[in-house]
């Protein structure tokens, strides 16, 4: 449905065993179906089989209580209505229980210039990249995430430090059923914001034709003096950059 009604809003919502985490996507960012399959496969969840022989329907199979259920929900809802009172519709988003309450993680979208194709990324993802430390050698970290069937939709699920890449990459893989892969570098931009260096476009360039990479089309995001993050895609043999959107 998601591919074929796309000229209206569409609103997906699904919470996790425990309800942990509750992700309303909306096709405000893109394909909801492809988004949803992405950004709950980033989630750690209790995946075990509760259905255990012999025990009837007092056995819950879906384990939560309904206030940390009704907590979640209604938030979403909150938030839907009040974008929808402003005529339109909220960004994706994936609340969460953590130490500090709940945390509404909103997608952020970026458009390639000159391309139909979309960037998605959540908020805490990106304040995870910009307190990572540079490196002597401008190399940061990595990008994980997927893309859509399509080809018009990339993902970002994670970005990580260089020295923890490795096993963290190992575990979302297995965790996400081969969904999420590497997708791409994280770099120093050097002095001048929004650029990147020419040794950054050669990797990209040799990573993009290495066949013991999953992609053709990699990522550049560079960390721009001021502290924020411009995203480039490596495609027709060039590094193209995403523009946010509103």
């Amino acid at each position: 449905m998601s591919y074929a009604a796309s000229n209206i809003d569409i609103i997906s919502m699904c919470i996790t065993n425990h309800a942990n985490d509750l992700l309303c996507i909306t096709n405000k960012d893109g394909n909801p179906f492809e988004q949803r399959k992405a950004y709950l496969s980033r989630i750690e969840q209790d995946t075990k089989n509760f259905y255990i022989e012999g025990e009837g329907c007092y056995s819950p199979t879906f384990l939560a209580n309904n206030c940390d259920i009704a907590s979640l929900v209604n938030l979403a809802l909150r938030d839907l209505n009040l974008s929808m009172d402003k005529g339109t519709l909220m960004h994706s988003t994936i609340y969460s229980y953590s130490e500090r309450g709940i945390i509404a993680d909103r997608i952020s979208t970026y458009k390639l210039e000159g391309y139909d194709i979309t960037l998605n990324v959540s908020k805490e993802t990106l304040y995870d990249a910009e307190e990572m430390n540079d490196s002597a050698d401008g190399a940061i970290g990595y990008i994980f995430g997927s893309y859509s069937k399509d080809g018009k939709q990339v993902m970002i699920t994670h970005i990580v430090d260089a020295l923890n890449a490795e096993g963290l990459l190992s575990d979302a893989f297995e965790t996400s059923k081969g969904l999420i892969d590497y997708i791409g570098d994280y770099h120093y931009s050097g002095e001048k914001s929004e650029t990147y260096s020419a040794s950054s476009f050669e990797l990209i360039a040799s990573k993009a034709e290495d066949c013991s990479i999953n992609t053709n089309n990699p990522l550049l995001a560079v960390r721009n003096p001021d502290g924020s993050i411009t995203f480039f895609l490596y495609i027709n043999n060039e590094l193209v950059k995403f523009s946010p959107m509103s």
